[in-house]
């Protein structure tokens, strides 16, 4: 009778051992996440980082494989629909070019509506619950909103008020900051970064649209004779999960996404400010001809109009982006 007590008693202990170690298997999980980005990017160190905090936070029972350099083939204008069909489990998508799904996304890259980093923290918090919304209709849910460093204007003529900007030949990189040019007086010319710096050597541009951070990857730093810091405008990543990839989840490893992703969203927009505040200090002294410009009110204010009546003009083809651009208006103006 002692003898199958025992017996019992040890089946029993490897009966709960074997239900303990299954459930823990059936409950990790990989997913994938993943950037068009390299490595070096502060966007991909981010999803690193996320990895990093949901491993410790879950004790491995929920691990992020990260695969960055666009290594996939997707483009991004289709990420969100990867993401939302299933093919990706986790991606970073720059939001600003996601126009096609709703011209929501195109709020952001109004020309003169963001005035510094504050602003651009400011426009994300209230264009999230619009963006959760957007992602949910897109079966994914959104986990990141982040902000990209501001566009300035590289010029080789001066520039202290906007009828100085008359007739510049400018390269643009969207459709916003040619509108802005066009307002301005100059001429819109679409190149690819990689033909920049030929194109200013050569005369065929004579400024840029461009953030520090191409500015220094293109050089065009060293051809350029003044930085006018217009601020034009500043673009957004989103990271986002599939719905499905989400519904798996435990609860816990849930809980510990999210707070991993919103450790990682706050790391991403202070180490905004500092890829930017590096590169304009290695570019200062690559070239120390360079004039960094400021910008009076007037000037501001003048140029400030015409993004105005850009925005205006966008809204009035796009109704289901006012709400949003309202929303911010209101609270920046608060």
């Amino acid at each position: 009778m002692k003898r199958i007590s025992n017996r019992s008693t040890v089946l029993g202990v490897l009966l709960c051992a074997f239900v303990m170690l299954f459930g823990t298997l059936a409950d990790a999980a990989t997913l994938t996440a993943h950037s068009v980005y390299s490595d070096a990017h502060y966007q991909v160190q981010g999803l690193h980082l996320m990895a990093d905090r949901v491993k410790e936070l879950t004790g491995g029972s929920l691990e992020l494989n990260i695969i960055s350099g666009g290594a996939l083939g997707y483009r991004g204008p289709d990420l969100l629909r990867v993401v939302g069909e299933g093919q990706l489990d986790i991606s970073e998508i720059v939001s600003t070019g996601l126009t096609g799904t709703s011209q929501i996304f195109g709020v952001r890259s109004l020309p003169m509506l963001l005035s510094g980093w504050e602003d651009a923290k400011l426009f994300n918090d209230i264009a999230r619950p619009f963006y959760e919304e957007l992602c949910d209709k897109a079966d994914q849910k959104l986990l990141i909103v982040s902000s990209w460093p501001f566009a300035d204007l590289w010029s080789v003529k001066a520039g202290e008020k906007v009828e100085d900007l008359k007739g510049l030949k400018v390269r643009t990189y969207d459709r916003s900051g040619a509108l802005l040019v066009e307002a301005f007086g100059g001429t819109p010319l679409a190149l690819p970064l990689a033909e920049l710096y030929t194109a200013f050597s050569t005369g065929l541009v004579q400024a840029t649209i461009s953030s520090a951070v191409s500015a220094k990857e293109s050089n065009i730093y060293e051809v350029s004779k003044y930085l006018i810091p217009l601020q034009v405008t500043s673009s957004s990543s989103i990271v986002t999960i599939n719905k499905d990839a989400w519904n798996k989840l435990s609860e816990e490893q849930q809980n510990a996404l999210i707070q991993a992703a919103a450790e990682t969203e706050a790391w991403l927009n202070e180490k905004v400010e500092e890829v930017v505040d590096e590169d304009m200090a290695a570019i200062k002294a690559g070239n120390p001809k360079l004039e960094f410009l400021t910008m009076s009110p007037e000037f501001r204010k003048e140029i400030e109009a015409l993004g105005a009546k850009i925005a205006e003009d966008f809204l009035n083809q796009n109704p289901e982006a006012k709400p949003l651009y309202d929303a911010f208006m209101d609270a920046k103006n608060q």
